[in-house]
């Protein structure tokens, strides 16, 4: 007469371990053995053999005072391996397998357990990251369903994906696109996991996007991200070459010495197509007139008019004054100026 147990394990190397005592009324739970009662043999007595469904099983034996049984895989070593004291070891594969413990003294007296060992699963994360060029981003994986939990890192589209190391640990490449990580597991490597990086395209932003300077002036320029971050690798350049100005690989400018509108660049190294601009006009004075300044102010108010004589002054002012360029709005005839007006 057969008993089914039942006993899942984790996969690969999982050992249970099942504890053995023989007697009329005696049993012993865990590994190590104990000691056991006994008492004579009643006239035809039976045999019978049970297993509790823990992770170490308890078994009993009652009616014969051999106390040994015989332990088989029921798959055979397709199934596992199991030692003469009970120890069993999982197969490198997932399934249901089978272990049996049969008396020594009757050997149609026996009780199975039936082991399941779990496929191996993996995770990874983050599982769809955005990472700019150049820049790195850790990965990890997690496996289940083998005590082995190592994972080989690997990038599908080869150098030209990027770079990663045994750690997890992704470089970009200096290239937009969309690649993708795989972990691939030590214990199945039928079992892998996959992570989709998204490298966008360089966005340029210059700043100051545009100045105004006097003749061989001098502007030091910076480029950055679209985020705010810098830029590690631009190149600098003048769109009218050497009669525009010159800029140094800093982004530090120079106007040239004669006037007019003119353009620095910023360029991305990893991909060119990636620029910005910024205009540069150079004036006399380092300053740009906004609004009628001298003869306009009279023209529109009357000499008498407190508007009239302030921007008359002004603008006798701005062009030997050096401040910082400003925008002047023109009030309407016989509005009072405050400060900041």
């Amino acid at each position: 007469m057969k008993h089914q147990g039942f006993l899942g394990i984790q996969r690969a190397r999982t050992a249970l371990c099942v504890a053995l005592a023989l007697g009329l009324t005696a049993a012993v739970t865990g590994c190590g053995g104990g000691s056991a009662s006994q008492s004579p043999l009643p006239p035809q007595s039976t045999i019978s053999i049970s297993i509790s469904p823990d992770t170490v099983a308890v078994l009993q034996v009652t009616g014969s005072v051999n106390r040994q049984v015989n332990w088989t895989v029921q798959e055979g070593a397709a199934g596992g391996v199991i030692t003469t004291n009970g120890v069993y070891t999982a197969p490198l594969t997932q399934g249901v397998f089978h272990v049996i413990a049969a008396s020594q003294a009757d050997s149609t007296k026996s009780i199975t357990a039936a082991v399941t060992v779990p496929a191996v699963s993996v995770a990874i994360s983050p599982s769809m990251p955005i990472v700019n060029e150049d820049e790195a981003q850790a990965f990890t994986a997690l496996v289940s369903g083998s005590i082995n939990t190592a994972v080989v890192w690997s990038i599908q589209e080869g150098t030209a994906g990027g770079a990663i190391t045994a750690n997890g640990v992704y470089t970009a490449p200096s290239t937009q696109g969309t690649f993708h990580i795989v972990a691939t597991s030590q214990a199945d490597s039928a079992k892998n996991s996959t992570a989709t990086v998204t490298v966008p395209p360089v966005s340029v932003v210059i700043a100051p996007q545009s100045d105004t300077l006097k003749a061989l002036g001098t502007r030091t320029f910076t480029a950055t991200t679209a985020a705010g971050t810098p830029i590690i690798a631009v190149t600098w350049s003048v769109q009218e070459g050497t009669p525009g100005g010159t800029v140094d690989n800093s982004g530090t400018y120079t106007a040239p010495s004669t006037l007019g509108t003119f353009h620095v660049i910023a360029t991305s190294v990893p991909d060119p197509n990636q620029r910005a601009v910024a205009t540069v006009t150079v004036v006399p004075s380092g300053f740009r007139a906004v609004g009628p300044m001298s003869s306009g102010v009279r023209g529109m108010w009357p000499r008498s008019c407190p508007a009239a004589k302030f921007w008359s002054r002004a603008a006798q002012m701005l062009p030997e004054t050096p401040w910082p360029l400003r925008s002047f709005s023109i009030p309407s005839a016989g509005t009072s100026l405050s400060p900041g007006t």
